[in-house]
This record gives C-alpha cells, structure tokens and sequence, in this order.
C-alpha cells in the first residue's frame, strides 16, 4: 500500500491528456503543449483509491474501486473529478479519475484535507 503522497505529482491538467486520447480539438493550438499525451500516461501516474493508505478506508466503504486518484498542483488545474460522462477513454474502461491538489506536506493536517477532497469528489459519483 502507498501513500498520496508517494504518487507522482502531475503538473499540467491531466484532463488535456484525455482530450489528447479521444482526439484533440481541432480548434485548440496544441504546440508547445509538454504535458500527458493519453490516458495510459495518466493512469500511470495514478493508483486505485482502495489502494492509497490515506484514502483505503474510504474508498472501501464508499464501494469506490473503479476510482483511480492522481495527485496533482494547483497549476495543473486544481483538485477535479474527471467524469466518464466527458471522456470516452474513460468511459470505455469504467474509469472514474479523481485529480486531488496536494502540497508536498505529509502533515497529519494536510493528509485530512486529502480525504476531504476525496469525499467530495465521491459525491459527484453518486450524482
């Protein structure tokens, strides 16, 4: 089992990833763009939230298995929940994705406020 904090943290939106995936727009400039390109990288970087030692609990009690959770800064577009509803790759797998901002702190705080953000990112699922 792992910790947050031990995922790889993820500066760029991840979501741009999955737009990549199911086929970028065409309207959008994508030069220079350096971040994720697909949803493998994505999920790479990911971890099941039943198997994250901050979120297990949680995750198990919530039944939230298919949800996969990467850890992500601000810049990259904040703590969001990446719907199967928007994306087809992840709609093809079953997947629903959980972006959670977090600092590098370990703190007993900070890892509180990591399972805040889990719980309500979990009741967008059940919408």
């Amino acid at each position: 089992m792992k910790s947050f904090y031990d995922l790889r943290l993820i500066e760029r939106n991840p979501a741009h990833a999955l737009h990549i995936e199911d086929g970028p727009h065409p309207v959008v400039n994508w030069d220079g763009y350096d971040g994720l390109r697909g949803l493998s990288e994505v999920l790479a970087r990911s971890a099941k939230a039943s198997e994250i030692s901050e979120l297990r609990d949680l995750a198990v009690q919530l039944a939230l298995d298919e949800v996969r959770v990467v850890r992500v800064t601000e810049e990259a577009g904040g703590t969001v929940f990446l719907s199967p509803d928007a994306f087809n790759c992840l709609q093809e797998f079953g997947i629903y994705l959980f972006a959670i901002c977090t600092g590098d702190s370990t703190s007993p705080e900070r890892a509180k406020t990591t399972r805040l953000e889990f719980l309500r990112l979990a009741k967008l699922v059940g919408q």
